[in-house]
């Protein structure tokens, strides 16, 4: 599960609003997580939650917070690419 630090504000989002588009999840180091559709940033993603299955990923579920405090989650299935990297920090 990663959970999005404070990001450059774009608009709010509806999940009826993000069906059909292509979602970016960008995460340059020492900056703050972007979340596009289409290139335009949603302003309210405030999680990604990944599975992932042997040799692919099955499907990544975007979490999106309303000013009223409703939550919405989409699920991502199609077409998706991953890159991820990082630093091993501890070991449990």
């Amino acid at each position: 599960m990663a959970v999005m630090r404070e990001t450059p504000r774009g608009r709010d989002f509806t999940a009826e609003e993000l069906i059909g588009r292509q979602i970016r999840i960008e995460c340059p180091v020492e900056q703050a997580t972007r979340v596009a559709a289409d290139g335009e940033t949603i302003g309210n993603a405030s999680k990604v939650v990944l599975t992932i299955a042997q040799n692919n990923v099955a499907e990544a579920i975007l979490t999106l917070c309303h000013v009223d405090q409703t939550v919405e989650e989409i699920t991502l299935r199609d077409n998706i690419e991953l890159s991820f990297s990082a630093i091993v920090s501890e070991v449990q």
